[in-house]
């Protein structure tokens, strides 16, 4: 059993997971990182778990991988996401399997993963990473012509993913258990220069979000001093869903 507090982090693989992991680390936890994909060489100080969240079994695979390495998770950060099922379709027209999967990787995966980690006891907080997009309908004067939206399914389910937390806190906050959520604007990094500009003039900061801004919220929530913090989505957006 690991003398560090553990957290157990989905979507560790990602931009944003790769992010926290490096954070969270760097504070002092033990991060089990779920993955679909193989890991190369893992730092110190974490540990890879392999596992599918769309899997039917997702939840009982993870189980057994922290029972094979004796770990007993303090904390659960959901960061995972579909990529693919992400950018699929155009902006409107969206089979409905797709929002199914998506549905499922933001709140229906989550929510069983937390009920397996709630029995197993030594749960404190649950928090999962949503987006702007999740609170505020998607803004068309975004996207130049020819760009793709947000796509629909994406947005919709965000916006159940922060409810979903808001629900969960209410019920799991008598056992101990805190459950926030943490909605972030866009992030530099993937887009031109020229989406860059027409985000910057629609975002009173200005800017699209930087890594170095990631990672603060998500800390702050599993720290002895939000221990008043409970059922909250903080938004962190440079003031995006302000306006």
């Amino acid at each position: 059993m690991s003398a560090s507090p553990v957290v157990l982090l989905s979507g560790a693989t990602g931009r944003i997971g790769k992010i926290l992991t490096t954070a969270l680390i760097q504070e002092g936890y033990l991060v089990a990182g779920i993955s679909r994909k193989d890991e190369e060489t893992p730092q110190a100080g974490y540990i890879p778990l392999r596992a599918d969240l769309h899997a039917p079994d997702a939840a009982e695979s993870i189980r057994a991988a922290l029972d094979t390495q004796q770990l007993n998770p303090a904390h659960f950060i959901h960061a995972a996401c579909d990529l693919e099922n992400i950018i699929s379709g155009d902006s409107l027209s969206m089979p409905a399997e797709n929002f199914h999967k998506e549905f499922h990787m933001a709140v229906v995966a989550p929510y069983a993963v937390s009920m397996m980690l709630l029995a197993r006891g030594g749960l404190e907080t649950i928090t999962n990473i949503s987006s702007m997009y999740g609170n505020v309908a998607v803004n068309t004067g975004l996207y130049a012509e020819g760009e793709t939206p947000s796509r629909i399914h994406y947005n919709t389910a965000k916006a159940a993913q922060i409810h979903f937390t808001k629900d969960l806190a209410v019920r799991l906050a008598p056992k101990g258990v805190r459950v926030n959520c943490v909605s972030y604007g866009g992030v530099k990094g993937r887009t031109p220069d020229a989406f860059q500009a027409r985000y910057a003039k629609l975002c009173p900061q200005g800017r699209m979000l930087d890594d170095a801004d990631l990672a603060e919220p998500v800390c702050f929530l599993l720290r002895p001093g939000a221990s008043g913090v409970v059922g909250h989505n903080i938004v962190v957006d440079g003031g995006w869903t302000v306006w």
